[in-house]
């Protein structure tokens, strides 16, 4: 074998620069190297072992070296050279695991994106409900469980979704807080939960509603990379979410009671109540308002307005729907209730009266109630009248019982 002349064969094989030059015997044991990335022969001839047996003849490849523990990946260009007579093999060897990271990372941004992408359409199709966040939660950041606490109009309102479960469980409290003031990316141990929850979302909106919205952290590095992506929408939704519910809720209530006002009762009467296997309704006028302005003042007479909503919230429910129509009207509607659910409806909300009452009597609240029950097939308008009239006739009976003048106001 002739002196190998490293600079011709170098030359001639190419004129890329950077990474590492090496020369080979057709064996491919290194007998010149240069340059850089450093690695020993060791790891040489444990990554070239498959090409060991190719012809060296013509030999002209592209091939590459993943070192997966190190996190390292190499390109090889390999090439048969003759000098002089001589064969050798030339290899150029260079470092691209920067690249492959950036193409690594690209993918998985844009896959991060079109992941959001969708959380962002469900959370657009789910906009009416704000407790769905929980659910969204769960699904994009695959988490074992999701917590949402609002409060609002002095009520507590806490949401949650654990693993194996389909329902979103709901637990309502009156005038009752989180026990802290939450602060987005911290975490906390919440009530009646097992381990930590991370804070995601926390704030007020502008209508006054407080909210903050956890999920149990899985501590995954990947993940919480990507957690800040999600945070910003979950906050934007949630408080979007509020605002919209609190806007519906404004149109559908009575300011003043906290019950569905007359347009909300309209709509129903067109679009719900006809539709019923049984209908009942208990129409209702409230006595002495007037007398109560007139006397004690228009403070007063809201207070007793507000004693009689009370006394029709005591009793309402998914199926039950409670009114304020007119100033002193009310009207309660029971969904496919059989007739021992009306008489028990009816005798939960007199003694519902009664407690009101016992808080402040000397703002009396005394309701006459005409009731009327129609079932399947009904006429919704013939069964209101009916209850009207007869709501009239109860007006004057409480006043005759009193010796008062029935068209007393």
């Amino acid at each position: 074998m002739g002196k190998m002349n490293t600079d011709r064969i170098l030359q001639n094989f190419m004129k890329q620069r950077g990474g590492a030059l090496l020369i080979t015997d057709i064996a491919w044991n290194i007998v010149y190297r240069s340059g850089k990335p450093e690695f020993d022969e060791t790891h040489w001839f444990t990554w070239n072992e498959k090409w060991r047996s190719e012809p060296v003849n013509g030999l002209d490849i592209e091939w590459e070296i993943a070192e997966k523990d190190e996190g390292l990946i190499y390109r090889v260009h390999s090439l048969e050279v003759i000098d002089d007579g001589e064969h050798w093999l030339v290899h150029h060897v260079y470092d691209i695991s920067d690249y492959v990271k950036l193409y690594r990372d690209l993918a998985q941004y844009s896959h991060d994106w079109h992941i959001l992408s969708k959380c962002q359409q469900d959370m657009i199709r789910s906009i009416s409900d704000c407790k769905s966040i929980v659910r969204i939660v769960k699904t994009y950041l695959d988490t074992e469980s999701a917590v949402l606490f609002i409060k609002r109009r002095n009520v507590l309102e806490k949401y949650s979704l654990s693993t194996g479960e389909d329902t979103i469980k709901a637990f309502r409290s009156v005038g009752e807080s989180p026990e802290t003031k939450y602060e987005e990316g911290e975490k906390y141990y919440l009530p009646l939960t097992e381990g930590r929850y991370l804070c995601c979302a926390s704030g007020n909106t502008i209508s006054g509603e407080d909210y903050a919205l956890f999920f149990k952290n899985n501590e995954n590095e990947a993940n919480e990379m990507i957690y800040p992506l999600y945070f910003n929408v979950f906050k934007l939704f949630i408080e979007n979410a509020l605002l919209r519910e609190k806007i519906v809720y404004d149109s559908e209530h009575d300011n003043l009671t906290g019950l569905f006002n007359k347009s909300k009762y309209n709509e129903m009467l067109r679009y719900e109540f006809p539709f019923y296997d049984s209908i009942t309704v208990f129409y209702m006028d409230l006595n002495y308002l007037k007398r109560t302005n007139d006397t004690m003042g228009h403070d007063a007479g809201n207070r007793l307005i507000i004693k009689a909503a009370n006394s029709l919230k005591a009793v309402a429910s998914d199926d039950i729907y409670a009114f304020r129509i007119g100033g002193d009207e009310f009207i309660l509607v029971l969904a496919n209730a059989d007739e021992e659910k009306v008489k028990q409806v009816e005798a939960d909300w007199r003694k519902a009266v009664e407690d009101q009452n016992a808080v402040e009597p000397e703002i009396e609240c005394v309701l006459a109630c005409g009731k009327r029950r129609g079932v399947k097939p009904y006429d919704m308008n013939v069964i209101v009248k009916d209850a009207d009239e007869l709501m009239y006739k109860d007006k004057r009976a409480i006043k005759i019982s009193r010796g008062e003048d029935p068209e007393s106001r």
